[in-house]
Protein backbone atom coordinates (compact mmCIF):
# COMPACT_ATOMS: atom_id res chain seq x y z
CA UNK A 1 0.00 0.00 0.00
CA UNK A 2 2.94 2.27 0.82
CA UNK A 3 4.71 1.92 -2.63
CA UNK A 4 1.41 2.43 -4.75
CA UNK A 5 0.79 5.56 -2.77
CA UNK A 6 4.08 6.86 -3.31
CA UNK A 7 4.25 5.74 -7.20
CA UNK A 8 0.85 8.04 -7.18
CA UNK A 9 2.84 11.01 -5.29
CA UNK A 10 5.30 10.51 -7.33
CA UNK A 11 4.12 10.86 -10.58
CA UNK A 12 1.79 13.81 -9.31
CA UNK A 13 4.97 15.50 -7.91
CA UNK A 14 6.89 14.97 -10.77
CA UNK A 15 4.09 15.92 -13.25
CA UNK A 16 3.78 19.21 -11.47
CA UNK A 17 7.75 19.85 -11.98
CA UNK A 18 7.30 18.99 -16.08
CA UNK A 19 4.29 21.34 -15.79
CA UNK A 20 5.98 24.08 -14.27
CA UNK A 21 9.25 24.04 -16.52
CA UNK A 22 7.30 23.20 -19.66
CA UNK A 23 9.28 19.82 -19.46
CA UNK A 24 12.52 20.56 -18.88
CA UNK A 25 12.44 18.74 -15.48
CA UNK A 26 12.78 15.59 -17.98
CA UNK A 27 16.44 16.14 -16.88
CA UNK A 28 16.10 15.16 -13.66
CA UNK A 29 15.32 12.07 -13.78
CA UNK A 30 17.56 11.52 -16.56
CA UNK A 31 20.73 13.06 -15.00
CA UNK A 32 19.21 10.41 -11.92
CA UNK A 33 19.79 7.36 -14.11
CA UNK A 34 23.03 8.23 -15.85
CA UNK A 35 24.52 8.90 -12.25
CA UNK A 36 22.84 5.27 -11.04
CA UNK A 37 23.87 3.13 -14.18
CA UNK A 38 27.52 4.52 -13.88
CA UNK A 39 27.54 3.76 -10.06
CA UNK A 40 26.08 0.36 -10.81
CA UNK A 41 28.52 -0.52 -13.14
CA UNK A 42 31.65 0.45 -10.83
CA UNK A 43 29.53 -1.76 -8.14
CA UNK A 44 28.47 0.97 -6.08
CA UNK A 45 25.23 2.91 -5.00
CA UNK A 46 24.88 6.57 -4.55
CA UNK A 47 23.41 8.51 -1.79
CA UNK A 48 20.36 10.55 -1.48
CA UNK A 49 22.87 13.88 -1.73
CA UNK A 50 24.25 12.42 -4.81
CA UNK A 51 21.17 11.44 -6.66
CA UNK A 52 19.91 14.85 -5.76
CA UNK A 53 22.77 16.69 -7.31
CA UNK A 54 23.09 14.16 -10.59
CA UNK A 55 19.25 14.88 -11.04
CA UNK A 56 19.32 18.72 -10.13
CA UNK A 57 23.23 20.37 -10.77
CA UNK A 58 22.38 19.31 -14.47
CA UNK A 59 18.81 20.44 -15.06
CA UNK A 60 19.83 23.92 -13.31
CA UNK A 61 23.19 24.73 -15.69
CA UNK A 62 21.21 23.43 -18.86
CA UNK A 63 17.85 25.85 -18.51
CA UNK A 64 19.73 28.47 -16.80
CA UNK A 65 22.85 28.74 -19.97
CA UNK A 66 19.45 28.04 -22.40
CA UNK A 67 17.52 30.87 -21.23
CA UNK A 68 20.43 33.53 -21.18
CA UNK A 69 21.28 32.09 -24.08
CA UNK A 70 17.90 32.70 -25.39
CA UNK A 71 18.25 36.08 -23.99
CA UNK A 72 21.31 36.98 -25.95
CA UNK A 73 21.36 35.44 -28.82
CA UNK A 74 17.83 33.63 -29.13
CA UNK A 75 14.09 34.31 -29.73
CA UNK A 76 14.30 37.08 -26.57
CA UNK A 77 17.18 38.83 -27.98
CA UNK A 78 15.56 42.16 -27.76
CA UNK A 79 14.70 41.53 -24.32
CA UNK A 80 17.86 42.23 -22.76
CA UNK A 81 17.41 45.94 -24.23
CA UNK A 82 14.29 46.29 -23.42
CA UNK A 83 15.15 45.47 -19.86
CA UNK A 84 17.60 48.30 -20.00
CA UNK A 85 15.44 50.90 -21.47
CA UNK A 86 12.85 50.31 -19.07
CA UNK A 87 15.83 50.80 -16.40
CA UNK A 88 16.41 53.66 -17.74
CA UNK A 89 13.25 54.79 -18.42
CA UNK A 90 12.56 54.09 -14.21
CA UNK A 91 15.25 56.29 -13.59
CA UNK A 92 14.01 59.21 -14.94
CA UNK A 93 11.29 58.90 -13.13
CA UNK A 94 11.31 60.31 -9.72
CA UNK A 95 10.51 57.58 -7.00
CA UNK A 96 8.28 58.63 -4.27
CA UNK A 97 9.09 56.82 -0.81
CA UNK A 98 6.82 55.67 1.56
CA UNK A 99 5.57 58.48 4.02
CA UNK A 100 6.93 56.47 7.21
CA UNK A 101 10.49 56.58 5.22
CA UNK A 102 10.02 60.50 4.45
CA UNK A 103 9.36 61.11 7.99
CA UNK A 104 12.33 58.81 9.10
CA UNK A 105 14.92 60.40 6.26
CA UNK A 106 14.00 64.23 7.41
CA UNK A 107 13.98 63.34 11.26
CA UNK A 108 17.46 61.33 10.96
CA UNK A 109 18.45 64.33 8.14
CA UNK A 110 19.10 61.63 5.23
CA UNK A 111 19.88 63.04 1.83
CA UNK A 112 17.51 61.69 -1.18
CA UNK A 113 19.60 58.61 -2.84
CA UNK A 114 21.39 59.08 -5.62
CA UNK A 115 20.63 57.34 -9.43
CA UNK A 116 23.17 54.60 -10.08
CA UNK A 117 22.77 55.43 -13.61
CA UNK A 118 21.82 52.10 -16.30
CA UNK A 119 25.96 51.39 -16.49
CA UNK A 120 25.40 50.09 -13.13
CA UNK A 121 21.89 49.07 -12.83
CA UNK A 122 21.35 46.58 -16.08
CA UNK A 123 24.28 44.57 -14.49
CA UNK A 124 22.05 44.41 -11.85
CA UNK A 125 19.01 43.67 -13.35
CA UNK A 126 20.66 41.11 -15.59
CA UNK A 127 22.68 39.14 -12.33
CA UNK A 128 19.14 39.58 -10.57
CA UNK A 129 17.24 37.91 -13.09
CA UNK A 130 20.01 35.14 -12.86
CA UNK A 131 20.12 34.45 -9.62
CA UNK A 132 15.72 34.07 -9.69
CA UNK A 133 16.05 31.46 -12.66
CA UNK A 134 19.25 29.64 -10.82
CA UNK A 135 16.48 29.56 -7.35
CA UNK A 136 13.76 28.39 -9.77
CA UNK A 137 15.64 25.78 -10.89
CA UNK A 138 16.57 24.85 -7.62
CA UNK A 139 13.02 24.53 -6.75
CA UNK A 140 11.50 22.43 -9.23
CA UNK A 141 14.32 20.65 -9.63
CA UNK A 142 14.36 19.72 -5.84
CA UNK A 143 10.53 19.28 -6.30
CA UNK A 144 11.02 16.86 -9.77
CA UNK A 145 14.05 15.19 -7.33
CA UNK A 146 11.54 13.58 -4.50
CA UNK A 147 9.40 12.82 -7.40
CA UNK A 148 11.50 10.46 -9.24
CA UNK A 149 12.25 9.08 -6.19
CA UNK A 150 9.30 8.53 -5.05
CA UNK A 151 8.98 6.76 -8.24
CA UNK A 152 11.44 4.69 -7.63
CA UNK A 153 10.20 3.63 -4.58
CA UNK A 154 7.06 2.95 -5.97
CA UNK A 155 8.21 0.91 -8.80
CA UNK A 156 11.01 -1.31 -6.79
CA UNK A 157 10.99 -0.51 -3.28
CA UNK A 158 13.34 0.15 -0.38
CA UNK A 159 16.98 0.68 -1.71
CA UNK A 160 19.74 -1.67 -1.22
CA UNK A 161 22.97 -0.84 0.09
CA UNK A 162 25.93 -2.45 -2.04
CA UNK A 163 28.70 -2.67 0.58
CA UNK A 164 31.45 -0.48 0.10
CA UNK A 165 34.55 -2.42 1.65
CA UNK A 166 36.50 1.20 1.97
CA UNK A 167 33.32 2.32 4.53
CA UNK A 168 33.42 -1.12 6.19
CA UNK A 169 36.72 -0.73 7.22
CA UNK A 170 37.02 2.68 8.38
CA UNK A 171 33.75 2.19 10.29
CA UNK A 172 35.43 -0.77 11.47
CA UNK A 173 38.51 1.11 12.27
CA UNK A 174 37.10 3.76 14.09
CA UNK A 175 34.82 2.29 16.07
CA UNK A 176 37.68 0.55 18.05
Amino acid sequence: MKRVAAFILGLATLGFALFGTLGAAVLVPFGMLVMGLQARRRGRTITRGQSWLAGVLPFGVIVTVGLMGGVVVGPWRGKYDDLQRSIIAADKRPHEPPPLMKELNRALNVPPPAPLGPSVETPLAAYSLLLVVQFWCLITGSVAWAGTSFLVYGLRGPRVAIPDPALEAFTRATER
